[in-house]
């Protein structure tokens, strides 16, 4: 069987001009988190000199904040701190379709969105694609991992729709893969479909430590996630390595399977404890 697996690096988060991330609309299905819940914000930047309203909403269209941005004036805002920020999901939150704990941004003007998180030595940098993130067939990408400190770590797979009556699949779920409180068949999670409103959201997770899902190291890679109307889809690590017993969170919005081509571009730096 053919599969598509993604090497998820990272460790540096790197803003450029590229309009794939700059939109008027961004959609930011919530992030399942297993260990280690810091503090959670969400930063909002523009390219353009006018005053930019924006309405920072919650999936259902509640409004969380409203700022205005310039090209020297952006805004980082505290969603909250620990399991009850918004954006943030837990053990109660997965397996569940959730109308509230994801993130819609809307703007007059172009925006780039960015969701970052910092819990001591621990952090992720999530950049919003906007509108390019947004498609109805993907792969997920996971953090490569070892066994060590294997009672924190998790693998996850977010989505969000944007159209009502919203069916998606997540399938090709590799052998001995077996995604938390599913139901199973020969020791791997069957397909799972779930159907959306506008603004909800579905998470999955893969627990590191989950007995006799051999799988669930490094399987994950590949899952496929695919939809009958748009979707946005976030994909990765929840605390996760290779390095002894260090571990991270690795956590990005992926792109749809139709824009994905063949060459890339690896930048690696040295992240700072500070926003």
């Amino acid at each position: 069987m053919t599969r598509l697996f993604t090497l998820v690096l990272l460790v540096l988060c790197v803003y450029t001009d590229g309009y794939g991330q700059l939109d008027t609309v961004h959609y930011i299905p919530p992030l399942y988190a297993r260990e280690n819940i810091g503090s959670h914000y969400i930063s909002i930047s523009t390219l353009s000199t006018n005053n930019v309203p924006v309405d920072v909403l919650r999936g259902d269209g509640t409004l969380i904040q409203h700022v205005n941005v310039t090209a020297t004036t952006p805004s980082l805002i505290l969603l909250g701190t620990g399991a009850n920020a918004q954006g943030i999901i837990t053990a109660t939150g997965y397996n569940t379709v959730n109308p509230t704990d994801g993130i819609i941004v809307r703007s007059s003007e172009p925006t780039y969105v960015n969701i970052r998180h910092v819990q001591t030595a621990q952090g992720l940098c999530l950049t919003s694609k906007g509108r390019y993130g947004l498609g109805t067939s993907f792969r997920s990408g996971h953090l490569l991992s070892n066994k060590n400190v294997s009672s924190v770590k998790s693998h996850t797979i977010s989505v969000m729709a944007t159209e009502d009556n919203t069916t998606v699949h997540f399938s090709d779920i590799s052998d001995s893969v077996v995604f938390r409180d599913t139901p199973v068949t020969n020791g791997t999670s069957d397909p799972i479909t779930v159907t959306l409103d506008a603004g909800e959201s579905y998470a999955i997770a893969a627990f590191i430590n989950q007995p006799h899902a051999t799988g669930n190291l490094n399987n994950v890679n590949g899952t496929s996630i695919t939809a009958d109307k748009p979707i946005a889809v976030n994909s990765g690590s929840w605390l996760a390595g290779a390095v002894s017993s260090g571990r991270d969170i690795g956590v990005d919005q992926i792109t749809p399977v139709g824009l994905i081509e063949k060459e890339y571009v690896f930048t690696k730096g040295n992240g700072v404890a500070t926003l």
